[in-house]
């Protein structure tokens, strides 16, 4: 069995689905060493070639039904509000009572649930930090050693300090053009897939909410799909497009002239490499405090989102049936009329939600 077929019958990918296989780190030297071949044949240039089609193809129509799955969920929920009213105006006064107390209890549990969520949270935030730190210490270290292998192999050709100088100066821009956009990548693939399971807690959070009321109300639950409200940042974490720093000209020193061809070697180098330091610190620092500043602001944003919507649902589930009760005890006349018109509502929606479920 071929690869792409394990992986689609173990991930339960859709048949379909594209799956490339690729080598980052030697797509990373392709890259830097100008390979176009050994960057084709990494499986990098297929790719490329693959998201340019979909950039250019199916963008508008992969956004289109995005927006439709959302709105289809919406709808969904309105729906539920609705029945939620209906029912509350069809009970008797004395049992709608009895069975929104019966909802206020369960507010308690719903509230320890949001606190445990924002605790698992917390810890991935924390975690996140610790990756960061792991992930600068290790590209600085990867880096040192690359511009140390590349002023090496220029000072064996005779290179002088100039021409060294030069010659690293260009590595340095095309690694960090290159190797932070996929450390960057590789920040955001781990943020998504942590946020993806409190983006999960949160739907199951949400879902006990409604099912409590439905239970208590004895209304058909379904549990509609994620609405997909608690989104990460697509904002680039390298905040500035500018050129990394690089190595400054290294002036030839008055005592260098009169020492052996090996000497001076030996001093350039190590004046050389004291700047390649120099110039890794500042890099790698604008790198990581970007990343940090960003992830901060997502997981800020996230909590607040996830406390945003179950405050929401908390309120949308038990106002519906507080109107219902409300209106009960002023004027009994006007509840058929009222039911008829939420009956109206509700199938306008439905049919919304049709139109939405073809798109």
């Amino acid at each position: 069995m071929s690869s792409s077929c394990v992986l689609t019958e173990q991930a339960g990918l859709d048949a379909g689905t594209p799956i490339f296989c690729l080598s980052g780190r030697r797509g990373l030297r392709a890259r830097l060493a100008g390979d176009a071949h050994a960057l084709e044949d990494r499986g990098l240039g297929e790719l490329q070639t693959h998201l340019t089609q979909f950039l250019t193809h199916e963008k508008q129509a992969t956004l289109r039904a995005a927006v439709a799955r959302k709105a289809f969920a919406l709808v969904g929920e309105l729906q539920l509000e609705i029945e939620f009213h209906l029912k509350a105006l069809r009970l008797p006064l004395a049992d709608l009572e009895q069975r929104m107390a019966a909802f206020d209890a369960a507010v308690h549990g719903f509230e320890a649930e949001r606190r445990t969520a924002a605790d698992l949270l917390a810890g991935d935030r924390i975690r996140a930090f610790a990756e960061l730190e792991a992930d600068a210490e290790r590209f600085r270290i990867q880096a040192r050693e690359a511009f140390e292998a590349d002023l090496d192999q220029a000072l064996a050709r005779g290179a002088d300090a100039e021409q060294t100088r030069t010659a690293l100066a260009g590595t340095i821009v095309r690694f960090f053009d290159t190797a932070l956009e996929e450390t960057i990548a590789e920040v955001g693939k781990r943020l998504t897939a942590a946020l993806h399971s409190h983006q999960h807690r949160a739907d199951e959070l949400i879902a006990l909410v409604q099912r409590t009321a439905a239970d208590l109300l004895e209304i058909p639950f379904h549990a509609s799909e994620s609405s997909e409200a608690l989104e990460t940042r697509r904002d680039p974490f390298w905040v500035t497009r500018a050129r990394p720093e690089v190595l400054a000209s290294i002036p030839p020193g008055v005592v260098d002239r009169f020492l052996p061809a090996a000497t001076r070697k030996v001093r350039l180098r190590r004046r050389l490499v004291e700047q390649i330091d120099g110039v890794l610190l500042r890099n790698v620092e604008n790198l990581r405090w970007a990343t940090r500043q960003n992830l901060e602001d997502t997981f800020r944003r996230f909590g607040a989102d996830l406390d945003e919507r179950l405050a929401l649902s908390l309120v949308a589930t038990r106002g519906a049936m507080a109107a219902a009760r409300d209106r009960r005890t002023q004027q009994s006349a006007s509840v058929e009329a009222e039911i008829e018109s939420a009956r109206v509502a509700w199938s306008g929606l439905d049919e919304i939600r049709k139109a939405l479920a073809r798109i």
